[in-house]
């Protein structure tokens, strides 16, 4: 039995397996067959649309290789960007948004008869108009045009696309020209959109727009950023009531509100921020019930008042008032956010409100807020111990606030995330205690304030802490070795906190996660490590410091780089075409003791903008790859042994300059006239060199200078350069154009006359010549410098009279003709005469005030006020003729005597004659005088 029993075992085991065998067989011939019939759908895409998709292709510039997959016969499969139908294999979807191509759009596209998704946003199109046939590929349903440097009038041809649900031609620029509309009829047609996205588009030239678009009852999303709009104060009828975001901002809209806006039922975000609007807010907000966002700021209305209704909102989660200037107490927003808005409301935005007095009880109704932000008023006080659990950031920097930071700021706040102070009058001492607690703290900032720190070496800082700001606090003097422990810290900035310590070794291993460090104007001494390439470092400024050493290598992440005013020495790494690649847009190297050659490969990085090297030691000659840089706008090489002279290759136009100085240097060689070329250069300053040869003609083509450029070009913000100016170096701003307009070619080895043509310069502030061997007179039309604040000739060879003309720079504060060959009267009038007499020394055959030398009546006239060449041809004739005559005088003179003195018999009967001659004339007086005097008193 038993035996029996094993044998049916077996059996039913076999059978099993033999059912798992069969089963996996099946499911294996299944697989094959799926495969096989997936083989079988995969879609070929059309011949005619593949050619088409080449043709577009090749109209593009594709440096990076970015289409290279558009290859083979088939456009369905792997063509990136491409998408096709899964029944018909026609493409229906052409999405190459953000990728870093250029060139044109080819009618080809007509070609993808079912093309509705066509999305080219980010590419350059050089500024090109939106190509009108673009309006007969009417199965689009989603067109993206944004950012793609298109310009000109917006096709009206779009408004046949009457499937479309999507249209996004926002961004558009090719440098100050805008993309823009005129008339906005079309726009009726589009019956299917939902989403319109406008921002940047110029709608001043369509005055109906919102009456177009009124008609389009499926919209749902309408942006309208910065577009020159007109906004009608009334509508016949309102009727795209769908509208659920709107946003009219940046338009400089001055008018009251229009009240249409508030039919609009269904709003759920509304932007009315950056406008003028005169009474901002009006009662019947109340009707926008389902209001979730509401951002009214910087309408810069002053004394705006908020009505009691906002408070009804009972939806609204975020509020945005910042920059209005509503000139209260804060105490005095109670009404309002006492109402069911403080049951929804997360962030509230009040900076730069013209807020004063001291924090309200009210901020404590708001459980929901998440973030507050009243930075830039007048609010004064201790910070408030108010109870907001949901709280999680809180903004309180440039105010008044006083007194020291509550101990209890984690109990307060429990989920505070980000806590800013800085600039504020906020003093006392910071333990471990006033941070317990901030387990979620990850940003904190507490610069410009009194606070002194005394924290133990042994205290444990909140482990999500990424970014530090304690700039002008008092930490020092030693390290904060509780530094080392945050182990996720991305920026530390603890600039002028009084560290005089040495640097230690683990600050640059404790995160790898480092980003910016800015431990700048401390005491700091010590070498940095060989590299820090394994780093991630964007920002590092160690400036003002005491470090030694060589420089080392950065890593390619690197930004912004400020290693001034140390005691680097050594040569500077010329590997920066691997080490820095293309982020690097700031390096300053300046006032250290660095030597060597200027390092070819900084310019393998071409987005540089900024590169100061000056005040070291280096020498040789500026490399061709110079001109590389084409984003440079600061280039700053002064006080150092550069030598030889300047290629013309360097600054053939490709670079960007916005100020150039190579002041203090060894260079030799005519200045390069390509200077000229540059549209938004504001300071050459080429001072004491050894350039030679004539000041090019050329210069006077620099559009900036004339005050022609509007246009900013530099991405990051940098607020230093020394400029010459006024008999000292000064520190000026670049960014907002504070950086003046200078030109000093002073102590040099010029010649040739200054060049009327530069007095076409008419935003030149400073004009600095002195020092050279310039010839010729001072151009009469320098009085088109009008802006014009120093100018110093002295030391030259310059002659002629000053012209009259000068007297209109009233803005001349600063000037020296000293010691040249000027002459005439000093013109009087303006601010000439004020000047002191210095200014116009070791002139020989100037006169008048400020001078000791007067001018005589001989004098002026032979220094006429105004000298043309016609009247100094004249004078010259003039000269020679009373000189020719004198001579002639004398010649006959002695030619009579000498004939007097030859012939004895002529010169008796000349001095005969003379002697009857003065006979008859005596004869003559007394019988005269007899007559006379008997008509006058008679015969006696």
């Amino acid at each position: 039995m038993n035996t029996l029993l094993s044998l049916l075992l077996i059996l039913f085991l076999l059978f099993i397996n033999r059912l798992d065998v069969d089963a996996g067989v099946l499911q294996q011939q299944q697989q094959q067959q799926q495969q096989q019939q997936q083989q079988d759908q995969v879609v070929v895409c059309k011949e005619d649309e593949r050619k088409a998709l080449i043709d577009f292709k090749q109209g593009l510039h594709d440096p990076y290789g970015l289409l290279s997959s558009w290859t083979g016969n088939n456009c369905c499969t792997n063509w990136k960007g491409v998408q096709c139908s899964n029944q018909s294999g026609q493409v229906v979807l052409l999405n190459l948004n953000y990728q870093k191509l250029e060139g044109e759009i080819r009618p080809s596209l007509l070609d993808l008869r079912h093309l509705r998704y066509l999305g080219l946003s980010g590419i350059y199109f050089r500024g090109v108009g939106i190509p009108a046939f673009i309006g007969l590929i009417q199965s689009l349903q989603y067109l993206d045009l944004s950012y793609a440097g298109f310009s000109g009038i917006v096709p009206y041809q779009l408004g046949n696309l009457t499937n479309l649900a999507y249209l996004d031609l926002s961004g558009n620029h090719y440098f100050w020209q805008r993309l823009h509309v005129v008339e906005s009829y079309w726009l009726s047609n589009l019956s299917s959109l939902q989403y319109l996205i406008f921002d940047d588009v110029d709608l001043s030239e369509a005055p109906d727009m919102l009456h177009s678009l009124n008609t389009l009852q499926r919209l749902y999303e309408l942006r309208l950023f910065y577009c020159n709009l007109n906004l009608p104060l009334s509508l016949p009828q309102v009727n795209f009531t769908s509208l659920q975001i709107f946003d009219l901002s940046g338009n400089n809209l001055s008018s009251t509100v229009p009240l249409w806006l508030f039919e609009l039922s269904n709003l759920q975000y509304l932007n009315l921020g950056l406008n003028q609007f005169s009474n901002l807010i009006p009662p019947v907000i109340s009707n926008l019930t389902n209001l979730k966002i509401l951002d009214l700021r910087y309408n810069y209305h002053v004394g705006v008042r908020l009505p009691i209704t906002l408070g009804d909102l009972c939806m609204l989660q975020k509020l945005g008032l910042s920059g209005n200037k509503f000139n209260i107490e804060l105490s005095e927003f109670g009404g309002i956010f006492s109402r069911c808005i403080n049951k929804s409301l997360e962030t509230l935005r009040l900076s730069d409100a013209g807020l004063v007095g001291h924090f309200p009880g009210w901020l404590e109704n708001l459980m929901s807020l998440k973030i507050l932000e009243i930075s830039q008023n007048s609010l004064y006080g201790p910070i408030p111990e108010l109870q907001l659990p949901s709280l999680q950031e809180l903004y309180l920097s440039y105010n008044k606030l006083n007194e020291t930071l509550p101990e209890n700021l984690g109990q307060l706040f429990p989920k505070l995330a980000l806590l800013s102070l800085a600039n504020n009058k906020l003093v006392g001492v910071l333990t471990e205690t006033h941070f317990a607690n901030l387990a979620n703290i990850e940003y904190l900032e507490i610069s410009s304030n009194e606070f002194t720190l005394n924290i133990s070496s042994n205290w444990v800082p909140p482990p999500r802490l990424e970014k530090i700001y304690m700039d002008g606090c008092h930490l020092g003097p030693g390290f904060p070795t509780w530094v080392q422990k945050l182990e996720n810290l991305y920026i530390i900035s603890m600039s002028n906190v009084g560290i005089s310590d040495v640097m230690p070794n683990w600050f640059w291993n404790f995160s790898l996660k480092l980003q910016g460090v800015d431990l700048s104007h401390n005491d700091i001494k010590g070498r940095l490590p060989h590299s820090l390439e394994q780093l991630n470092l964007d920002v590092v400024d160690l400036s003002n410091n005491h470090f030694e050493g060589s420089i080392p290598l950065f890593p390619p992440t690197i930004r912004l780089l400020s290693l001034s005013n140390n005691s680097f020495s050594g040569m500077i790494p010329d590997s920066w075409n691997h080490s820095i690649q293309s982020s690097l847009l700031e390096m300053d190297l300046s006032h250290n003791n660095l030597s060597g050659d200027f390092p070819a490969s900084i310019c393998a990085n071409s987005s540089l903008e900024v590169l100061r090297l000056n005040n070291n030691n280096l020498s040789g000659e500026l490399p061709l790859q110079l001109k590389n840089c084409q984003s440079l706008g600061i280039l700053d090489l002064g006080y150092n042994k550069f030598n030889g002279s300047i290629s013309t290759s360097i600054f053939d136009g490709s670079l960007y300059l916005i100020a150039l100085r190579l002041r203090y240097n060894l260079f030799s060689g005519k200045i390069p006239p390509q200077l000229g070329g540059f549209n938004f250069l504001r300071v050459i300053d080429l001072a004491h060199n050894q350039f030679s040869g004539e000041i090019p003609v050329t210069l006077s083509k620099l559009k900036d200078m004339k005050g022609f450029s509007n246009t900013t070009y530099l991405t990051i913000d940098y607020d230093e350069f020394d400029v010459e100016m006024k008999g000292g170096e000064r520190s000026y701003g670049v960014i907002g154009y504070v950086l003046p307009v200078a030109i000093d070619f002073s102590n040099n080895d010029l010649s040739g006359e200054i060049p009327k043509e530069l007095m076409s310069l008419t935003g030149l502030q400073s004009l600095h010549l002195s020092n050279n061997h310039l010839t010729g007179k001072i151009p009469e039309g320098i009085s088109e410098l009008r802006r014009l604040e120093s100018l110093d000739l002295s030391m030259n060879n310059l002659s002629g009279v000053i012209p009259e003309s000068m007297t209109l720079l009233t803005s001349l504060d600063d000037l020296n003709l000293s010691f040249n060959e000027l002459s005439g009267k000093i013109p009087s009038g303006g601010q000439l005469q004020a000047f002191s007499a210095s200014v116009y020394s070791n002139n020989y055959n100037l006169c008048g005030l400020p001078l000791d030398v007067k001018c005589n009546v001989d004098k002026q006239s032979q220094s006429p006020i105004f000298q043309n060449d016609e009247d100094f041809f004249e004078d010259d004739e003039r000269r020679w003729f009373y000189t020719s005559m004198g001579l002639g005088f004398a010649f006959g003179l002695l030619a009579f005597c000498g004939a007097l003195i030859i012939k004895r018999r002529w010169c008796f009967t000349y001095f005969q004659l003379l002697d009857n001659l003065f006979d008859w004339i005596y004869v003559t007086m007394v019988v005269n005088f007899n007559k006379m005097k008997k008509l006058i008193f008679g015969e006696k």
